[in-house]
């Protein structure tokens, strides 16, 4: 059997095994390989499978230029295109349904020119699904509800909200400052990234010019010259595919449209006398640089069930906080961020706050004091469970 004489179905599977590239020096041997690739079989899976094609792209003539013209835009992206182009293409479903504001906030994707510019005139190389996810949306415009969520602190009226911010603002704030580059967010210091280190809020991106992201949970406290610092995440993909993960399976509590950056994750509950309290925490770097703060979100529940006579009021609050080396510190007080909440069968009350700790990290537990409303003589003790921060 001679290469004429094999079945063009044969053809077509062996060049399914080899790379684009491969099938395309293939096809300059004889005109019987030029022809098989050319065929649309040999290029609508590569399509599918590579840029995540269903259909041909507007004047396009065949699979084949279908594949050339994504791969002239996108090509220094083919090994991440498939996985970031995915998670938008799932995001962006999820937004429409959940978030329309958030939603039509995104912009279109940015030229590659634009990166190619930057990188050139600072020598710096940003990691290549960092900048595709940046040519795919260009951050948000016209909103005041943010992709990468909104951190509450004291009350529900002190809203920071990290908007995905297009890549010019982050030039600018980076060419008129102090050597810092942004990575997404908010315009405070600890959301800055610079070429050795940055914060992104809860996480931290450390870059270097040899294309490396790292990203770091927690402020880094300095013991001797070097910084202690948690890994998160190795890679961007990794912390978005995280990240939006979470905000689709729904682990972040909504306000007023705002994602709030309570995770589930951290969700400690205990039920003490038909009242359930929740609470779920999360780390607040743009607070102050001498100490580790955290922001923290209770929930109050009275059982649908309970009996009408444990209707009660919330009259004080009473916590015990521990640092990491075991410092602690009694904390009582009325109420709670100024409201003594009434709680009937079925009803809840959620409130924001922070602590602060000058080691890395600590606990808090406690309880609430509760006047019943058939008889303000008797108070109960309502439980909040102990969570580490």
């Amino acid at each position: 059997m001679t290469l004429h004489t094999l079945p063009e179905v044969v053809l077509v599977k062996i060049l399914e095994l080899l790379d684009h590239s491969d099938v395309l020096h293939v096809g300059e041997v004889c005109k019987l390989l030029q022809q098989t690739t050319n065929l649309n079989t040999v290029w609508h899976s590569r399509c599918r499978k590579t840029w995540l094609l269903e259909s041909l792209p507007e004047g396009c003539c065949s699979w084949k230029d279908a594949f050339i013209l994504y791969y002239n835009e996108y090509g220094e992206f083919i090994k991440c295109y498939s996985t970031i182009r995915s998670l938008w293409n799932k995001v962006e479903v999820w937004l429409e349904k959940n978030n329309p504001d958030i939603f039509h906030s995104l912009q279109p994707g940015i030229k590659k020119e634009v990166f190619t510019e930057f990188e050139r005139n600072h020598e710096i190389h940003f990691p290549d699904d960092y900048k595709l996810f940046y040519r795919i949306h260009n951050g948000q415009v016209n909103t005041q509800s943010g992709l990468f969520g909104s951190l509450l602190a004291g009350s529900s009226n002190d809203v920071c909200v990290r908007c995905f911010r297009p890549f010019e603002e982050l030039v600018n704030i980076f060419e008129h400052g102090s050597g810092q580059f942004p990575i997404f967010g908010n315009l405070d210091i600890y959301s800055y990234f610079k070429i050795s280190l940055s914060v992104l809020d809860h996480a931290t991106f450390a870059c270097t010019k040899v294309n490396s992201f790292k990203l770091i949970a927690k402020p880094y406290i300095k013991i001797g010259s070097e910084p202690k610092v948690h890994i998160l995440a190795n890679s961007f993909t990794e912390w978005i595919q995280s990240y939006f993960g979470k905000l689709m399976s729904g682990h972040f509590p909504v306000l007023h449209s705002q994602f709030l950056l309570y995770d589930s994750d951290t969700e400690v509950t205990y039920t003490s006398h038909s009242i359930t309290v929740s609470v779920r925490w999360v780390f607040l770097p743009s607070i102050t640089y001498a100490t580790s703060s955290y922001g923290y979100r209770v929930k109050m529940s009275m059982a649908e069930d309970a009996p009408p006579s444990k209707a009660c009021q919330l009259v004080s609050r009473h916590w015990i906080i521990t640092t990491e080396s075991g410092k602690t510190e009694l904390v009582n007080g009325p109420g709670v961020v100024g409201k003594y909440p009434i709680m009937r069968p079925g009803t809840s009350f959620s409130w924001n706050s922070f602590t602060s700790f000058y080691t890395n990290c600590g606990s808090m537990k406690g309880h609430f004091t509760m006047e019943l409303l058939s008889d303000p003589s008797t108070t109960v003790n309502i439980i909040c469970p102990q969570f580490k921060m």
